[in-house]
């Protein structure tokens, strides 16, 4: 029988699709792992979702390919596979979260978020097998061969596709990171013998899939978001002071997301509401009078408590001496000011010979760095140590309540636990659990219970304050949450909450980690397009005229 000229194109395209559909299915169940366990109901659901999805992509692929079939059309399937699949990783802790709160029978909760996250792209997966029958068959004859090769090379797929995503990238990678390259390496084969017209446009739709969004806005803030007055560069990040268009904030930006800011009308008022959450900590200590903040910046929270609390006197600790600098010139930080006192220097450090404090403020976590020193056992020891009888420790964490990019969050939960009494947590905005934000948590050497906090702030600070109670996290810990210590803190397998990827072994995030999917993908491509040339005389005989 007679074969088109896109016979090899064709072939190669079934045989990647094959490999998907088994390492999406792999990775899948460890996105549902930390919310139902790796129980046979969870595998049951899996297969049950992938079957069935499979079945409908085969009766639709069969269907579209009667009514007209062409190469682009065969390539548009996986491009839309490919979209789908990069969308698994990013609507997963929306649709976990949502599905878990519904509280249906334990048996069959697996059953609802798997098909709501699997069954679109697994249909088109399954389309691609029967249209590129339709495409390679020009006639009855040898019809069989063709159907036989094509379906041997998608089996063949599916071998190659479970050994190298359970063999290889499991141990290697990040389960988002995995995932996501499987939807690069769809978006990438759709390219196969086209333009470069739709090369661009396709690269263009990589770009907007796998950049994080918040690092894009960040850009976008920093170019069109106001008037630049000082930007240089420091030994920590790239730094920027710009005034909003209408001249009512100035914002401090470090590495181009925003890291603090004020209002231009010198008023003390927070200007994001995480750093208002500090002063939570006088509804669990009514006696404080001695703050330290670890992590300076624009010096918002250090400004306001010196502000509204004249008895407080308050000590800063900042590693970057620009930083500091910036913060006299730009953000009306005194120079002197006997309740102030501002040193230069690593926080831990500092620490190991300073004073009791009745209020230690850890505020050093940043987009491109997050201190760990500051995270672990040992740290916490020493913040143990340096509190009043009475003291609070108030820490803000960037991540998710649930989630895979909540596992840094509770892992520093659990360690301040091993150290401090009580430990409690408030979101800092009226969102999701599954949501990355600012999470103000708070720890007290005494146990302390909701009703009292709430009338110890009446006394002390602002009504407003005592609607943040209202954020109070009530749910369950985590079960896979662990110590974080200085000769043990396995960072690399922790997912930076800001930038979805992986943080390195010194806990900064390095540029190249943003192309990680990338990375993995062409790893995909290498792999399995030489398994591909192995194989592929397997599905070749089939084509081979009468």
């Amino acid at each position: 029988m007679s074969f088109s000229s896109d016979g090899r194109s064709i072939r190669f395209i079934v045989f990647i699709s094959g490999a998907v559909v088994m390492g999406v299915e792999i990775m899948a169940s460890r996105l549902l792992a930390p919310y139902y366990g790796d129980t046979v109901y969870v595998w049951g659901s899996l297969i049950a979702v992938i079957m069935t999805a499979l079945a409908i992509g085969y009766k639709r692929g069969g269907s579209k390919a009667d009514r007209y079939s062409s190469f682009i059309g065969l390539t548009n399937i996986v491009l839309v596979a490919g979209v789908f699949v990069v969308m698994i990783p990013v609507t997963a802790p929306f649709v976990l979260e949502l599905t878990h709160e519904l509280g249906l029978p334990q048996i069959y909760e697996p059953l609802l978020p798997s098909a709501i996250l699997l069954s679109i792209p697994t249909i088109y997966l399954g389309m691609v097998s029967p249209y590129a029958l339709q495409l390679s068959a020009k006639n009855l004859r040898g019809i069989g061969g063709v159907s036989g090769g094509l379906s041997s090379l998608n089996t063949l797929g599916s071998i190659a596709g479970t050994f190298l995503t359970v063999f290889f990238l499991v141990p290697n990678f990040g389960t988002r990171e995995i995932i996501t390259s499987m939807g690069v390496v769809l978006i990438a084969v759709s390219m196969i013998n086209h333009g470069r017209s739709y090369f661009l446009a396709i690269a263009l739709l990589l770009v907007i899939l796998l950049v994080p969004v918040n690092i894009l806005l960040g850009r976008v803030i920093v170019v069109g978001g106001g008037t630049t007055i000082y930007s240089t560069e420091t030994p920590y990040s790239s730094l920027s002071v710009v005034d909003g268009w209408q001249g009512v904030t100035r914002t401090m930006y470090l590495n181009n997301i925003p890291h603090s800011a004020m209002y231009l009308n010198e008023s003390v008022k927070p200007v994001y509401q995480y750093t208002d959450y500090f002063n939570l900590a006088l509804g669990y200590n009514t006696n404080i009078s001695r703050v330290l903040f670890i992590g300076g910046g624009g010096f918002s929270g250090p400004k306001q408590f010196m502000e509204d609390y004249p008895w407080i006197s308050v000590d800063v600790v900042e590693i970057d001496p620009v930083v500091v600098d910036v913060a006299h010139r730009y953000f009306l930080v005194p120079e002197t000011d006997p309740r102030l006192s501002i040193f230069v220097m690593d926080g831990r450090q500092f620490l190991e010979e300073a004073e009791v404090y009745d209020l230690i403020v850890l505020d050093a976590y940043s987009f491109t760095y997050v201190p760990f020193h500051l995270m672990t056992d040992e740290f916490m020891r020493l913040v143990d140590s340096h509190l009043s009888s009475e003291g609070v420790l108030v820490a803000n964490v960037i991540g998710s309540l649930v989630g895979d990019t909540s596992e840094l969050l509770w892992s520093m939960v659990i360690t301040v636990r091993q150290n401090i009494l009580q430990v409690d947590l408030y979101s800092t905005m009226d969102v999701p659990d599954s949501v990355v934000q600012n999470i103000c948590m708070i720890a007290s050497k005494q146990e302390i219970t909701p009703d009292m906090i709430e009338v110890n702030l009446g006394s002390w600070a602002d009504s407003r304050h005592i609607g943040y109670l209202d954020y109070r996290y009530e749910g369950d810990y985590p079960m896979n949450a662990f110590i974080l210590r200085d000769n043990y803190a396995p960072v690399e397998d922790m997912l930076n909450p800001v930038t979805l990827t992986s943080y390195d072994r010194m806990g900064r995030l390095e540029p190249d980690n943003y192309l990680s999917p990338l990375f993995i993908a062409l790893l995909w491509a290498v792999s399995l397009g030489g398994l591909y040339v192995v194989s592929g005389r397997i599905g070749a005989r089939g084509y081979a005229q009468d």
